[in-house]
């Protein structure tokens, strides 16, 4: 009867706090290393261990429905950026993108139906822009784009650029495009730039959506 209890077998208890030794024991591959590599199976585990971590951290900034980055993501990418700029005194800007009368489309054609062209809208902004710029979803249907070593005349050019696409996509959808870009004499933090990027959004749909708006500094045009 020993190592039963009841009619059971006794399970051995895991611990609470697994050691590298804990790990390479459960995993086939890494217990049956050949015994001249056994000293750097502690080092091995540890590579996999921060393997894992980047891997969470990426999912984890990650919009679930979109694939591009979240808010989270955002807010520290763009914090990094306006440092980065007052730095190195680099051209930054911010668009903020906004999916023109997205709630009437979402009653007319369902729920499903809108994510899906959010997912699309999503993809048509991470193909047209560089490798470097970063593309997040804001919230509801607003997508944010952060492009580094980008001046307000290329900015500019890229928001126009994109409501072009949008407009003339298979979707029966449009975008419009508040740009800024960071000015150290104004932009004291990040929240600055990113309120200036949305006052110029605001006015891009208060003239019809459709089209670009931009911030320069305290002012505010039509683009």
């Amino acid at each position: 009867m020993s190592g039963r209890r009841n009619g059971r077998r006794k399970r051995r208890s895991r611990p609470e706090n697994p050691t590298a030794a804990d790990f390479i024991n459960t995993n086939p591959t890494l217990h049956n290393l050949p015994n001249q590599h056994r000293i750097s199976r502690d080092d091995l585990f540890s590579v996999a261990l921060e393997e894992a971590n980047v891997k969470l951290r990426s999912q984890a900034e990650r919009d679930g429905l979109t694939g591009v980055g979240n808010r989270a993501y955002f807010d520290s990418r763009l914090a990094a950026a306006c440092a980065t700029a007052r730095r190195s005194d680099d051209p930054l800007a911010l668009l903020m993108i906004d999916v023109d009368h997205f709630k009437p489309y979402n009653d007319q054609h369902g729920h499903l139906a809108g994510d899906e062209a959010l997912r699309h809208l999503a993809r048509v902004l991470s193909q047209d822009v560089r490798e470097s710029t970063a593309v997040a979803r804001y919230g509801g249907e607003e997508f944010a784009l952060i492009a580094e070593r980008c001046t307000a005349d290329a900015a500019e050019r890229l928001a126009r650029r994109l409501v072009a696409e949008v407009a003339n996509d298979e979707l029966p959808l449009t975008i419009s495009i508040g740009v800024a870009t960071f000015d150290a004499s104004v932009d004291d933090d990040p929240s600055s730039l990113v309120r200036r990027a949305d006052d110029a959004l605001y006015v891009a749909k208060r003239d019809g959506r459709n089209r670009v708006a931009v911030s320069d500094g305290s002012e505010l045009r039509g683009a």
